[in-house]
């Protein structure tokens, strides 16, 4: 039986991990069997 997700759902879980950081620019996420993998680094030019 396969797992569905909704895009809407990695997209929340991201916003409630990075919450409180430091801008970050999320450049994808996968999910991996058990994990789920993101990458992501600061931005290049500073936050106003």
């Amino acid at each position: 039986m396969g797992r569905q997700h909704d895009v809407r759902d990695v997209n929340e879980l991201v916003n409630v991990v990075f919450s409180g950081l430091s801008p970050l620019v999320i450049e994808g996420v996968a999910d991996e069997a058990e994990l789920i993998l993101v990458w992501a680094r600061t931005p290049q030019d500073p936050v106003p």
